[in-house]
């Protein structure tokens, strides 16, 4: 959590000192202060990768288990720090709006979001220590990060005449397809040594035959 608490901090004085604090994130940004945006966000690669080496008892082969750890803890801090006060300020209200129930949804789509981000950093720097290349791991993340910031600003068919249920469900399928390409990159990179030894057996197997 103390990661989280840091990258917000970092995250509010580079947003506040790079971006003009005049320019709320209701109005139209510019494509050069969106791009500083989206860099500025994903700053939060960093503090992930931070969590990834800092000391903890998952040992190489728990891989899997340190970034499910770390996404629930990195999801928590984020829905505490980014919900709860909206929450709180409006739990007394007599009406009902369909709107807490979407922040919900977007939470939990958040947290494998993070999980997907973790899977990929740490696949990464599996990669990097391999000497293996790992450009295309940053370049998933970076595309991840536009899409985020740009899709639903400056793509009409994503945008959905406002329609906030249908921008929710494009996020789902986004989020799921990122969540499967990640899933498959951590799968081959971090391979257990049966697991090679048995793609070695088939591949002998199919030669011989």
């Amino acid at each position: 959590m103390i990661f989280y608490v840091i990258y917000s901090l970092t995250k509010m004085v580079l947003y506040a000192t790079i971006i003009p604090f005049e320019i709320g994130e209701a109005v139209q940004l510019t494509i050069s202060q969106e791009i500083i945006r989206t860099l500025i966000y994903m700053t939060e690669t960093i503090f992930l990768y931070q969590c990834l080496k800092s000391k903890n008892n998952f040992n190489e082969k728990q891989a899997s288990y340190k970034i499910i750890t770390i996404a629930l803890g990195w999801s928590l801090a984020e829905s505490l720090f980014g919900n709860l006060f909206y929450y709180l300020m409006n739990s007394m209200g007599e009406e009902f709006t369909w709107e807490y129930i979407r922040t919900a949804i977007l939470a939990n789509l958040q947290m494998i979001e993070k999980m997907a981000i973790i899977a990929l950093i740490q696949s990464g720097q599996k990669l990097m220590d391999e000497k293996k290349a790992y450009i295309h791991i940053i370049f998933l993340i970076f595309i991840k990060y536009i899409f985020n910031n740009f899709a639903y600003n400056y793509i009409p068919q994503l945008n959905f005449g406002g329609d906030q249920w249908k921008i929710l469900i494009s996020k789902v399928v986004f989020n799921l397809v990122f969540g499967l390409i990640a899933k498959k990159i951590f799968k081959n990179t971090n391979k257990t040594e049966d697991e090679m030894a048995e793609e070695e057996y088939i591949k002998m197997k199919k030669k011989n035959q």
